[in-house]
């Protein structure tokens, strides 16, 4: 089974022993909310699974100060969580908005679909 590792430059490390899910609509959502904030550089953008054990939250002043949240479980509701914050500005966006379209084009959305 695939996993997530995670390693630190001090030499900690931290694995989930499963592979996120993720619906085709998240990715959709996620992009739709980053072109809102470089758009109208205020608001946040998130990508959480269901059972949160992966999330990213951005969040946007109206400077194109992007504060930007990471979260991880090993184990999905119950196990070790780890949290990252750092921050950057509205010019990651651009890289970020071109890989969410190369998934959303690799994987579209289908007609009906609940995105899962």
């Amino acid at each position: 089974m695939p996993s997530i590792a995670l390693s630190t430059c001090e030499g900690a490390h931290f694995t989930a022993p499963s592979m996120p899910l993720y619906g085709t609509t998240d990715f959709v959502h996620f992009r739709e909310g980053i072109e809102r904030l470089d758009r109208e550089l205020k608001g946040e953008a998130a990508l959480e699974t269901v059972e949160g054990q992966i999330g990213i939250r951005l969040v946007c002043d109206r400077l194109g100060h992007v504060k930007i949240a990471l979260t991880a479980m090993d184990v999905a509701g119950t196990g070790n969580r780890l949290s990252l914050k750092f921050a950057s500005d509205q010019t990651m966006s651009g890289g970020l908005r071109a890989q969410l379209g190369s998934i959303v084009r690799r994987f579209p959305v289908r007609r009906g679909s609940s995105g899962t």
